[in-house]
């Protein structure tokens, strides 16, 4: 697969390739996966919303855990279908639908937490996109940030001069949450070029 391809099968995947794609970066992802969920603390009573949902790993996760909700959007077709495959035996508790994060389908102050693992790279317009996270979630609540590149230096060269992925430092993620209305925006867990950031959305 071409590098070019293989970005734009990262950011929408689709056909028989992004099928591909997805089981290849479940496999990928895993030992990262597993280092954010067990960095962030979701109670059993809480509804969670997955930005950028993919094959529906962390969905499953958090369902398995006793999550009372967790929905998931991704703006691949692809993705949506995948996820609710994952989510199977969960789906009075799971909805999964085709949306970006920049016009979430969804309710003011639906959820307790939202999280966006690995997909923030991919937003363009990252204002607009933590607006619709602070409306949807609820007083009190939690939006949580995770990448595997915190640092144009971390990434390969081909991925630093790919126009379609924007790499933003702590401090430019810091500075747009607090733009949406976050506050106590902070980086919970870093690991290398890993990084967790934590922004809530104030009780009054």
């Amino acid at each position: 697969m071409l590098k070019s391809d293989y970005i734009r099968q990262c950011r929408l995947p689709e056909g028989k390739k992004g099928s591909l794609l997805l089981k290849l970066m479940d496999l990928w992802h895993r030992p990262f996966s597993s280092w954010v969920l067990s960095a962030i603390h979701i109670p059993e009573t809480a509804c969670v919303l997955d930005i950028g949902c993919g094959s529906g790993l962390y969905l499953r996760k958090l369902l398995a855990e006793g999550c009372m909700r967790a929905d998931g959007i991704d703006p691949s077709g692809l993705c949506v279908r995948r996820s609710l495959r994952t989510t199977g035996r969960y789906r009075e508790r799971c909805r999964v639908l085709k949306a970006a994060a920049d016009s979430i389908p969804f309710s003011s102050d639906s959820y307790d937490a939202v999280i966006a693992a690995d997909t923030v790279i991919y937003w363009n317009d990252i204002r607009s996109s933590f607006s619709e996270v602070y409306r949807v979630l609820r007083r009190g609540g939690a939006f949580y940030i995770a990448s595997e590149l915190s640092d144009e230096k971390d990434a390969p060269s081909w991925i630093r001069t790919d126009m379609n992925i924007i790499i933003r430092t702590p401090e430019e993620l810091s500075s747009a949450l607090h733009e949406a209305g976050f506050r106590n925006v902070s980086v919970v867990r870093a690991k290398g070029p890993w990084l967790l950031i934590k922004a809530e959305k104030q009780e009054c």
